[in-house]
């Protein structure tokens, strides 16, 4: 029995000396962050995109060509995290 089978369940997840995932192993639970992310990424870089072209007005972001390069910066990382990668073999 390991330190990471306090039940005596054998977890599915590679872990390497370090207690580490084994790289291309993500848990389900890093996966979630990320898509977690993603989502509040695609939606903050959508509203500072608008704002910037100025369809969202009364901030000081309205019609600023800086807020809408940020928005659309922050809505591609978005965009990038929610992408089922393949794994590296």
């Amino acid at each position: 029995m390991t330190p990471h089978d306090f039940d005596g369940v054998h977890s599915t997840t590679a872990i390497e000396p370090s207690g580490r995932p084994a790289a291309g192993n993500l848990p389900s639970m890093s996966r979630k962050l990320l898509v977690g992310l993603g989502i509040v990424l695609l939606l903050v870089g959508g509203v500072w995109t608008a704002q910037g072209l100025g369809y969202l007005k009364g901030s000081f972001m309205t019609g600023q060509q800086l807020w809408t390069t940020i928005g659309l910066l922050c809505a591609s990382a978005g965009v990038m995290m929610l992408i089922p990668w393949p794994k590296k073999k």
